[in-house]
């Protein structure tokens, strides 16, 4: 026999009250981490999961797939470099990372050391932080970061794409943007530390100048390279 429940009009007001603040609580992030073998991420992924790669591992994003922030690190003693692939897919930072205090700014979209990146017909965002970081740690036995960017959006707080310390990286058909931060003075869609940078068809770098209301665009429609020590000619300094 069903038993009934008589729920007077003060605790049903109660009762929705809970049920509101529960609904508004922010869905914490789920830290996923692969130290071997390759895990594929298929369509729609989450947008809530971390993923940090190690040791000779691969992460694959498929089309449609979407998650927060990636960081891939190599480490010594020599066992190859982690690897990212990810075609069509969707990276956003907005976690900072587990067991950090309260306020942390979140990592890079992508972070690449001593890794590997294959990024493809994709979308990278950091609202807070760097779109891509690619950096090689000059450590015996770990291998220098490699990756390519391929008809993708990259955008950051401060720059879009950096590359530094020995890195290298193609870049084709993309567009990569800042925000209004910066490090250093130095703000700009791509950045360029003594690095190997090649820039490949219509890649487009806006770039906001002083004194201006609106960002220029500078279309790259043939090849380039830089290996200066300066940051990327595309820059802006204040």
């Amino acid at each position: 026999m069903r038993n009934s429940i008589s729920v007077n009009p003060r605790q049903r007001v109660l009762v929705s009250a809970v049920g509101l603040a529960v609904a508004s609580l922010a869905i914490p992030a789920q830290a996923d981490t692969v130290t071997s073998g390759t895990t594929t991420v298929p369509a729609p992924g989450n947008p809530n999961t971390t993923w940090t790669v190690t040791n000779n591992s691969t992460l694959i994003l498929q089309s449609g797939a979407s998650s927060n922030w990636i960081s891939l690190s190599g480490s010594p003693p020599s066992t190859g470099r982690p690897q990212l692939i990810m075609d069509g897919a969707t990276v956003i930072s907005t976690a900072p990372p587990a067991a950090s205090p309260v306020g942390t700014t979140p990592p890079p979209a992508i972070s690449v050391r001593n890794a590997s990146a294959t990024i493809s017909n994709s979308t990278i965002s950091s609202p807070n932080n760097i779109g891509i970081e690619f950096v090689t740690q000059l450590v015996s036995g770990l291998q220098p970061s490699t990756g390519t960017i391929t008809n993708s959006t990259v955008s950051g707080f401060q720059y879009g794409v950096a590359v530094s310390a020995g890195a290298t990286v193609t870049i084709t058909n993309s567009t990569l943007s800042a925000g209004t931060g910066t490090n250093s003075g130095v703000n700009g869609g791509l950045i360029n530390f003594d690095s190997n940078v090649t820039v490949n068809g219509d890649t487009v770098l806006p770039v906001k100048r002083l004194r201006r209301s609106s960002p220029d665009k500078a279309v790259v429609s043939s090849e380039r390279r830089n290996t200066d020590a300066q940051a990327y000619a595309l820059q802006r300094r204040v």
